[in-house]
């Protein structure tokens, strides 16, 4: 007995031609399935999308007591006037505008702390009910976690959340650290595409608001990604605040500042309120200079010159002069910069 298999002919049902259809049919099954791989996976992103929006934002408090009132009553004065008068008129107001065409709602960035910048989003958002707008203002708030990073997927994404902004207005599309899609290396596609849609609802009930960390590439969010009104929200440090963060910073000396001292520097480091940069930097910048005057003080008593002796930490005590020269040195440099 032969186990050697017929090879096949032409005229064998299993030849050529059957291998021909059985191959096309098989082609034919292949594309079939990538087909339906594809929208089952982009479904799947599409699920993971919500999923990851929803466990992002499941913690994050939108109340309806904050108003413009609580922030003027934590220091926000400057900020809400410029909201009243920027946001939120030419926003109860559109449809005046709309005819007129002398005012429009434009995007709205905001840079700074970025911990205040969801209050303030909160506080507009409930200020807008409270100011005539009728029926509920929809929350859509782009989530941090980028599942399919590809700019046709974040363009896809920005035209999704303008389509259900346009729908459900009024509406606040609302950006958190709006950064991790305008840094990337599609980043330049993406201002643009931002730009436009924002454009396409600027007489609509569609209000933009974004936030990032640091405002270093000041082109790239107003003029092409196209915000027009940039808020920088200031860090309000309280006067408790202020000492425990001074606290912190002399936590690793040896000989820690009197009392009386964090008292009187807490006080005097209100001084760096409203500025825009980061005022637990500045504090902690202020922390350093005075020991390092602390240090030179006691070189100076015992007729030290250059660093080769050793410093012994545990005599190194800055006096209230020291903290004092060190804020004005810190405030002299800050003063320099703005000049040059």
């Amino acid at each position: 007995m032969s186990c050697e298999i017929p090879p096949l002919t032409s005229t064998d049902p299993a030849g050529p031609g059957w291998l021909s259809y059985c191959s096309l049919t098989g082609c034919v099954l292949l594309l079939i399935t990538l087909i339906l791989v594809t929208l089952i996976s982009r479904r799947s992103v599409h699920i993971l999308n919500n999923f990851a929006h929803r466990i992002e934002w499941e913690y994050d408090t939108w109340e309806r007591s904050v108003t413009f009132d609580t922030l003027r009553s934590a220091g926000f004065d400057e900020e809400v006037t410029f909201l009243q008068s920027e946001v939120i008129g030419p926003f109860i107001n559109r449809d005046i505008y709309a005819i007129t065409g002398t005012k429009r709602v434009h995007g709205l960035l905001f840079h700074g702390d970025l911990a205040n910048a969801i209050r303030f989003a909160t506080a507009i958002w409930n200020e807008m009910r409270l100011q005539g707008e009728s029926g509920e203002v929809t929350i859509f708030r782009k989530t941090k976690c980028t599942l399919d990073p590809s700019g046709e997927a974040e363009t896809n994404y920005l035209d999704w959340l303008f389509k259900v902004g346009v729908e459900n207005q009024p509406a606040i599309i609302y950006l958190n650290k709006v950064n991790t899609l305008l840094d990337g290396w599609s980043g330049y596609t993406i201002s643009k595409h931002l730009h436009q849609s924002m454009e396409k609802v600027r007489f609509d009930g569609v209000l933009v608001i974004a936030s990032v960390p640091h405002l270093e590439d000041k082109y790239n969010y107003t003029e092409r990604a196209g915000f027009s009104n940039v808020l920088h929200i200031p860090k309000l440090l309280s006067l408790p605040e202020r000492r425990e963060v001074l606290a912190g910073c002399v936590s690793t000396w040896i000989r820690k500042p009197k009392p009386d001292i964090l008292d009187v520097m807490a006080n005097k480091t209100g001084v760096f309120l409203r500025g825009k940069f980061d005022i637990e930097e500045k504090i902690g910048n202020v922390c350093q200079f005075a020991y390092k005057n602390g240090v030179e003080e006691w070189k100076k008593k015992r007729g030290v010159t250059g660093d080769g002796l050793k410093i012994r930490m545990e005599e190194v005590n800055p006096s209230l002069q020291n903290w004092e020269d060190a804020l004005a040195t810190i405030l002299k440099n800050d003063e320099n910069q703005k000049i040059e």
